[in-house]
């Protein structure tokens, strides 16, 4: 592994970001992230929080909510949406849904489609 270079940062984020969103579906490890761009997972974790304020794994749920969310505006139901997103469990997806939405996945479909009216 090498040090990331500060202007090459911006390129890099670009990439992991276009990497975690086309894997969303698959159990992504932060040590996965690291082997594809030749890193260690402490540096990649720690430069990853340092430009984005985040960890790894809070962005990559954020990701996975926020394309639940689409998935549910496009007319796909909770399971569908859980399998989408990479959840094996549904349990884990409504409990995760609901602690980063505010609101249970059917309650958020709810809300949408009752404010579209």
């Amino acid at each position: 592994a090498y040090e990331i270079e500060e202007r090459d940062w911006e390129f890099r984020r670009v990439l992991f970001r276009s990497y975690i969103n086309a894997h969303l579906v698959e159990n992504i490890h932060l040590t996965d992230i690291a082997e594809k761009f030749y890193l260690t997972p402490n540096h990649i974790s720690r430069i990853f929080k340092k430009h984005t304020n985040t960890q790894i794994s809070n962005y990559i749920i954020l990701q996975r909510m926020t394309k639940a969310k689409q998935l549910f505006r496009e007319g796909f139901t909770v399971a569908e949406a859980q399998i989408a997103t990479g959840y094996s469990s549904y349990e884990h997806f409504f409990r995760t849904f609901k602690k980063n939405v505010g609101m249970t996945p059917k309650e958020y479909i709810n809300a949408y489609y009752n404010h579209e009216s």
